[in-house]
């Protein structure tokens, strides 16, 4: 089988994985919307989550898990399996330690950390909404709830951190399933906790209080799965910690030059989340569900794609095959794009129904959707950029190399902060304006990034047929998507608004189901250069 198909193939695997934590990550959306809506107790928590959940962005789904999966090869290529257990051992010692020395300071000074992440904007943003004596009461009890959620939340980064170093030696082993599943246990906790209060009628405040808890036992499940997978491999825990272990001394020189992308994600996400608070209560949590809707579509393709990729790129690498794994690349491209683009047009065209039947119940109403649809409308753009960086950096990570993606996030990151200042402080397009910094960002990363793998890899990675592809792709969504939405908008005006969700249900599943059917059949007439690559990873999931 080549490289491609076993990249595809397992990307297949964990797509179908991924689906189900997103799914369930959608009813934990749900079920938080429910209770909290887009209120300032919602803001708070998804502040406070803030630190912990960019670990896990960083952590989980990238520089920790990709550093591993090269160094742990490498050992157990030249040193055999005990080796690769003994390495593997003293990481994650080390960073046991390591986290749980920065665990420490978190906790210590949460109050600082709060303010940081978005105190400083819910101050700010309340006392616009309500004056300054009412505003400032009710920003210094969301505050001080913040800074306590900060305080709990913190010993997640621990158990994350363990967790990524046990995934990324699983995705050395061929393992994909275990790991998967970690975001489906904390989305059910999560689920657990929100569900919970709304039975037990508790407060906003109390309720994110649950919700912080969740986090923490579902960071300890997510760990404690992978442990069989693992010892059914042959590794054994001991107690072993060497700071001349030179894989080791690589891993946290590796670190240490990704703490500077960690740094420049805080620094965005801080900036970002001040303006955020500064526009008034209930925008951080629209464009936090806003981003959210757009990680679906992420996660299925992009996400899924870069995992497979990593295991397979290290060998590529080291057995110096750059013909084989330009062709790789290629071939991923043109494959996501098929999935992206109309994920892209559909979110556009079909975001606000879509919002309206997930979310608007309970505190969420018709202001939250607008609001969120507002943000979604404008992210939406950025999930092809966002795509293909995702596939660019397993080059970057392949090689050892976690510096030039830092440096392309820093350019990235300043045409994000100077965009988002323009835009609060000179329009009146409100959190929209936040998610179009953030849009042209993407592509600004985008772009660094392919005249890094030119200019620092020396690999042409010029597709001919790409303009083929999107050419064909777009005509395809077009046509099918936006058949889709003149029959919705008639059955709407015939069924009369307000609708309930049974019957919104019954107009928009079937015509988007419709027209993703639609789309591929399409894709395949036009002939889309590997369409049927897609339709074959398609089938051969929906046939599992």
């Amino acid at each position: 089988m080549s490289e491609s198909r076993k990249i595809l193939k397992t990307t297949g695997l964990l797509s179908v994985l991924t689906l189900l934590s997103r799914f369930t990550g959608l009813a934990r959306d749900i079920v938080i919307s429910a209770k909290l809506g887009t209120s300032l107790a919602a803001d708070v928590f998804y502040f406070a989550f803030e630190l912990p959940n960019l670990a896990r962005r960083i952590l989980g789904e990238g520089a920790l898990s990709s550093i591993v999966v090269p160094l742990f090869t490498g050992r157990r290529m030249d040193g055999g399996e005990s080796a690769g257990w003994l390495f593997f051992n003293r990481a994650l010692n080390a960073i046991g330690l390591l986290t749980l020395v920065l665990t420490a300071a978190g906790m210590i000074f949460s109050t600082q950390v709060f303010h940081i992440f978005g105190g400083i904007g819910i101050a700010a943003g309340a006392e616009g909404a309500m004056g300054s004596e009412g505003g400032a009461a009710m920003a210094g009890l969301a505050i001080d709830h913040g800074i306590d959620l900060t305080r709990l939340m913190f010993p997640y980064m621990i158990g994350l951190a363990l967790a990524s170093l046990m995934m990324g030696v699983c995705h050395a082993l061929n393992s994909f399933a275990a790991p998967a599943m970690g975001s489906v246990v904390l989305n059910l906790t999560m689920i657990a906790a929100a569900g919970a209060s709304i039975i037990a009628g508790t407060d906003n405040y109390q309720a994110t209080t649950w919700l912080a808890w969740a986090v923490l036992g579902g960071a300890a499940i997510r760990m404690a799965i992978m442990i069989p997978t693992l010892r059914a491999s042959g590794w054994r825990w001991s107690p072993v910690v060497s700071a001349r272990d030179p894989e080791l001394r690589k891993m946290f020189s590796m670190m240490t030059i990704g703490l500077l992308g960690l740094s420049v994600s805080h620094i965005n996400i801080a900036v970002i989340g001040v303006f955020a608070g500064y526009l008034g209560p209930g925008n951080k949590t629209a464009l936090v569900m806003a981003n959210r809707l757009i990680q679906l579509p992420m996660a299925l393709t992009a996400t899924a794609m870069a995992t497979a990729m990593l295991p397979r790129l290290s060998r590529l690498l080291l057995e110096d095959n750059e013909g084989e794994l330009r062709r790789v690349m290629n071939v991923t491209k043109r494959v996501e794009l098929v999935f992206m683009l109309p994920a892209t047009v559909g979110l556009m065209v079909f975001g606000l129904p879509i919002i309206q039947l997930l979310l608007e119940r309970g505190q969420w109403n018709e202001e939250s959707t607008v609001r969120t649809f507002g943000a979604l409308l404008f992210y939406a753009p950025g999930l092809i950029p966002l795509g293909w960086s995702r596939l660019l950096i397993p080059l970057f990570h392949a090689r050892k190399d976690v510096l030039t993606p830092v440096k392309a996030a820093g350019g990235a990151l300043v045409v994000n902060l100077a965009l988002a200042t323009g835009m609060t402080l000179y329009t009146d397009l409100g959190q929209r304006g936040l998610a179009l910094s953030t849009t042209v960002a993407a592509f600004v990363n985008f772009a660094m990034l392919s005249w890094f793998v030119r200019a620092r890899l020396g690999m042409k990675i010029g597709d001919a047929r790409l303009p083929e592809t999107f050419t064909k792709c777009l005509a395809a969504a077009a046509l099918s998507i936006g058949g889709a939405a003149i029959l919705y908008r008639a059955l709407i005006t015939g069924t009369g608004e307000p609708m309930s969700t049974l019957s919104r249900a019954a107009c928009l599943l079937p015509l988007v189901g419709s027209s993703a059917v639609a789309y591929f059949l399409l894709v395949k007439l036009f002939r889309v250069p590997d369409a049927g690559r897609a339709l074959d990873m398609i089938g051969r999931r929906l046939r599992k």
